[in-house]
Formats: C-alpha cells, structure tokens, sequence
C-alpha cells in the first residue's frame, strides 16, 4: 500500500524555500530604489538650496 505524499511534506519549508528567494529578490530591489531615492533627493537638495523647495517639488510630483 503506498502512502499518501502529501501527508509528509513540510508544508512550511516547502514554501519557505519556494518564496525565500522571491523576497530576497524583492528586498534588494527595495534597498536599490531606496538608496537611489535617497541619492537623488540629496542632489535636488543640493541644486534647489532649500529643503522647502524639495518639499514642494515632491508634492507637486506626487499629485500629477
């Protein structure tokens, strides 16, 4: 008689080794766009001399 597979199977390592490498991918590309972000709201600081400004220009970005 055979036993049923599924009965055996670690559900949660299947899918943490499934996923794991998904969210590895993800998290990386959340720190790039994160350092990227940042690099450029440095230079923007930079170029426009006040954080207002940078302030302002965010905001208008974000609403069109």
């Amino acid at each position: 008689m055979k036993q049923n597979q599924t009965l055996s199977t670690n559900w949660s390592l299947y899918y943490r080794n499934y996923y794991e490498p998904k969210f590895k991918r993800l998290i990386k590309r959340n720190e790039e766009l994160y350092d990227e972000n940042q690099k450029m709201k440095r230079r923007l600081e930079k170029y426009e001399k006040s954080k207002r400004m940078v302030l302002y220009y965010n905001k208008k970005e974000k609403n069109d």
